[in-house]
């Protein structure tokens, strides 16, 4: 329900999103194979349909995470930020974005790093 309002309601979801965001990133490592999947998908979702500069943060803050697939999945957003959105959305962030791919290339998961240089 969370993808689907995203998708609907577009960047007036942003406030819901930001909130809402943290917890879905906390999902991502989860044993349970529904609640990962489920996560990343509605990332996915809300990385697709809310453009605001207020989410690029809270992704890039999981790339320091020490969960391996926290830091694959983050550079797999932050990948789809950087192809997808406007670049006025970007602009406030730019070193932010800078320091997360250049952390992404480095890092020790081996998709981490696909990620990163695709980006």
């Amino acid at each position: 329900t969370i993808a689907y309002l995203s998708q609907q309601l577009g960047t007036k979801f942003d406030h819901f999103a930001e909130s809402v965001l943290p917890s879905l990133i906390v999902l991502i490592p989860n044993s349970a194979k529904v609640m990962s999947t489920s996560g990343i998908v509605c990332i996915r979702f809300i990385m697709q349909f809310v453009h605001t500069n207020r989410l690029i943060p809270i992704i890039t803050g999981s790339i320091t995470s020490k969960s391996n697939i926290i830091r694959r999945y983050s550079m797999e957003f932050v990948n789809q930020i950087l192809h997808s959105w406007p670049t006025h959305c970007l602009e406030k962030h730019i070193a932010i974005l800078q320091d997360a791919v250049k952390k992404g290339i480095s890092d020790a998961d081996l998709e981490a790093r696909a990620y990163s240089r695709k980006a």
